[in-house]
């Protein structure tokens, strides 16, 4: 477990594995977070149902299929990142931090600290400007554009 001392937090706060009891909290932060970024952004996004879904992610943690690390201060789960690694490549699933916590260096450290030294990949709607922003700021560039496809 690392400590970090958080860019424009007031304390600091640490990176550890997650934990079963950890996902009730995912669900709240996932709503909070990624609900609220994707209505507007999806045409066929109402926002009542998470694709994937945390019980996707505890599903498949429980497996051992992914990793989950979560950044926390006082007991308080500020964000948390998903991954899965093949060979060297790290692949972000997702990646949520509290709105409240945001732009203060904790999603960086997430990922700084989930994917080390190897290669990453990651999808991102190409609505979701911010999240781009900070992808690119973290050095990511844009592989291909990918379609979304769907039928009744």
């Amino acid at each position: 477990m690392k400590l970090y001392a958080g860019n424009r937090i007031k304390s600091s706060f640490k990176i550890r594995k997650a934990k079963e009891t950890d996902f009730k909290e995912f669900s709240k932060i996932d709503k909070e977070v990624w609900h609220k970024n994707y209505v507007g952004i999806l045409d066929f996004y109402d926002g009542t149902e998470r694709l994937p879904s945390v019980s996707w992610d505890k599903e498949n943690y429980a497996k051992g299929k992914l990793s989950i690390l979560v950044a926390e201060t006082q007991q308080k789960i500020l964000g948390y990142i998903v991954t899965s690694k093949k060979n060297n490549t790290v692949w972000i699933h997702d990646i949520l931090v509290r709105k409240k916590y945001q732009n203060k260096g904790i999603g960086s450290a997430l990922i700084k600290h989930a994917c080390k030294s190897n290669k990453v990949l990651l999808t991102v709607n190409e609505g979701n400007k911010k999240a781009i922003i900070f992808f690119k700021k973290l050095g990511f560039k844009p592989l291909l554009r990918d379609v979304l496809m769907s039928k009744n």
